[in-house]
């Protein structure tokens, strides 16, 4: 979990001449929404039938089909995001946000059902079939990890469970530098290091290239994990410099600063 922190600094007048500051130990926050943001989000909400491009995402700008799509589209159905039967082509469609991040995670509440094969990318590419993709593969009764690169793909981590029809599950990738995991209901079910794709990119969703993939999507979030800068307290004065343990008393007089 990153943790965002801040500094205080109180000063002290003792005498004409010479200013002391005490920079005290410093708080740390470990509430998550204090050093991450929610760049994406959509709850599926829209009339039947409306197709996922057509779609106004409920905090973002919309929704890209991508290029190795095939040629059927995702749609809303009783404010979930569906499909109709493919003809044996994938559905892929990105998040447009506001700028590209490698640092994230994105999670969405999927229902399974028979022929499922559907699930959420990450580090998504807009000019080729370049992402991670985490899934659960209801024939194999498994979670499924896979990287894309240009299009050839590679199962990379696997959780098994098996999982009845119409039940759902929360499921979320998460991508910190190579670290690469995967989480079902909150609990990390696949964890993988991995250097494959490591340029920013966007999150999404795929459908599988079954007969009829009956993934049922909603609730999908994506974050930006990036560390956030702590918070600092600008000093102009090149005359202050730190002092003694475990108070860092900060003393005029020198020109260090640390």
């Amino acid at each position: 979990m990153s943790k965002k922190y801040v500094r205080w600094t109180v000063a002290v007048v003792l005498f004409v001449g010479l200013v002391v500051l005490w920079d005290l130990p410093r708080a740390t926050q470990s509430d998550e929404s204090e050093s991450m943001t929610t760049v994406f989000s959509d709850a599926f909400t829209d009339t039947n039938g409306v197709t996922l491009q057509a779609h106004t995402p409920t905090v973002g700008t919309s929704w890209v089909k991508h290029s190795a799509s095939g040629s059927e589209n995702a749609n809303i159905s009783s404010n979930k995001l569906t499909h109709p039967i493919l003809a044996g082509a994938s559905l892929l469609y990105y998040a447009n946000f506001a700028s590209a991040t490698a640092e994230c995670e994105v999670q969405v509440v999927m229902t399974v059902n028979a022929n499922c094969g559907g699930g959420v990318t990450a580090r998504h590419s807009t000019s080729d079939a370049t992402f991670y993709l985490a899934r659960h593969l209801r024939s194999a009764n498994q979670w499924q990890l896979f990287k894309f690169v240009a299009g050839t793909a590679a199962n990379i981590g696997v959780y098994a469970e098996t999982i009845a029809d119409g039940s759902t599950r929360t499921l979320k990738l998460t991508c910190t530098g190579t670290a690469i995991k995967v989480y079902v209901d909150g609990v990390e079910r696949i964890s993988v290091t991995d250097s494959a794709i490591t340029a920013a990119g966007y999150c999404g969703l795929r459908f599988g290239a079954t007969t009829a993939d009956s993934s049922l999507f909603d609730d999908f979030t994506v974050t930006d994990t990036t560390n956030p800068t702590p918070d600092t307290i600008a000093v102009t004065d090149g005359n202050l410099v730190t002092g003694c343990t475990p108070y860092n008393w900060i003393v005029s007089g020198s020109s260090l600063w640390t």
